[in-house]
């Protein structure tokens, strides 16, 4: 425990001293992102604070991570570099999107084919128990891409991403420190000092934002810990039993939920629009609660206040249900959700058209 409590002073101690000094270089640089258009910020601001998140996190491993631990590793923490280095080219000269593809594949291969972090089972759910290593590897491909691009969309509004990422990893930390599993009970605690770090010059009004370089990063991690999560708590040793999930595929996915559903409702939006599912537009959940009057402080509040409320609850609801019952729960609970935020914007539109008319 006490690593695990060092590794999360260090890093916040450390991000947050360095966010300062990062801010002034980055205007002196004139590194700054430019608001306007589809943009929810005004002016120029700095869009680089992933890379103290990334160096307070390795500064924070090196210093309490063992080093056998470190090197034994050596393809994963190989994997993160390469993501941060993608990040940070494409915050620093936009990189095209094949190019930012290929980049992510390459790390993701590292991570499943040589550091052998993969879904290998679906513990029972659809009466799937072990899975060929061939899909296993696929899939498992497809999942980390997919959570890491769906992270780095939600980075929308201030606070935001931060707070969902604070969410997610406590989780994590706690129950692979409960679980005996140090090694990434001190990755997750160094991530989390790490992020609160940044969040705090991350609050509205935002002096930094994290940009791909912290986006891409954090949803990287987030997809290789749910994974690390989901495999370990298939082999859980029996002094550790009691806190195994019986849904962990359900409570795995409840982390990533935000992400996951918010991409994933705007993809089917634009598509059913006959647009392409890449087009930029103003759809996503932060969107619409800006549009029912919300400020950014709220928006991120009530986004993040859900987040936590659903995690609790499968928290709870997973140590007695399975899978094959959870995850249609999820499903039911996020359409619900999305249809009543459509509705409220609906609403809201036609209230402000009466008005307007009756104004004229």
């Amino acid at each position: 425990m006490v690593l695990a409590l060092y590794a999360f002073g260090t890093s916040l101690v450390v991000s947050f001293l360095s966010m300062p000094l990062l801010i002034k270089f980055l205007h002196k640089q004139h590194l700054l992102d430019e608001g306007g258009r589809r943009k929810i910020h005004k002016g120029q601001i700095p869009a680089m604070g992933g890379i103290v998140i990334f160096l307070a996190f390795v500064f924070s491993l090196l210093a309490w991570l063992p080093v056998n631990d470190i090197f034994s590793r050596k393809h994963l923490f190989s994997a993160i570099i390469l993501i941060f280095l993608t990040g940070f080219r494409d915050d620093s000269a936009p990189l095209k999107p094949w190019s930012k593809l290929v980049a992510q594949l390459v790390a993701v291969l590292i991570v499943v084919g040589l550091a052998d972090v993969r879904i290998d089972s679906f513990h029972g759910f659809l009466g799937i128990y072990e899975i060929p290593r061939w899909i296993s590897i696929v899939f498992s491909v497809f999942v980390i891409i997919v959570v890491t691009n769906a992270f780095n969309l939600i980075d929308g509004v201030d606070g935001l991403a931060a707070s969902i990422a604070v969410v997610g990893f406590s989780f994590y930390a706690c129950w692979f420190f409960i679980t005996n599993n140090y090694e990434y009970a001190i990755m997750m605690f160094a991530l989390v000092g790490a992020v609160l770090g940044f969040l705090y010059f991350n609050w509205h009004k935002a002096a930094i934002f994290m940009g791909d370089t912290g986006s891409l990063i954090l949803g990287f991690l987030l997809s290789i810990s749910t994974i690390a999560f989901i495999k370990s708590n298939g082999t859980l040793a029996e002094d550790v039993n009691e806190y195994s999930f019986k849904a962990p595929i359900a409570m795995a996915v409840t982390i990533a939920l935000f992400p996951l559903f918010d991409t994933l409702r705007v993809f089917i939006l634009r598509v059913r629009q006959g647009k392409s599912p890449f087009a930029a537009d103003k759809q996503h959940l932060h969107h619409y609660l800006l549009r029912l009057g919300y400020n950014h402080e709220k928006v991120t509040l009530i986004i993040t206040g859900i987040f936590a409320f659903i995690v609790l609850v499968m928290l709870l609801l997973s140590r007695v249900f399975d899978d094959n019952i959870l995850i249609p729960v999820l499903i039911l609970f996020c359409f619900a959700l999305s249809l009543y935020l459509r509705k409220g914007v609906l609403d809201s539109y036609k209230k402000q058209r009466k008005e307007a008319d009756k104004a004229r």
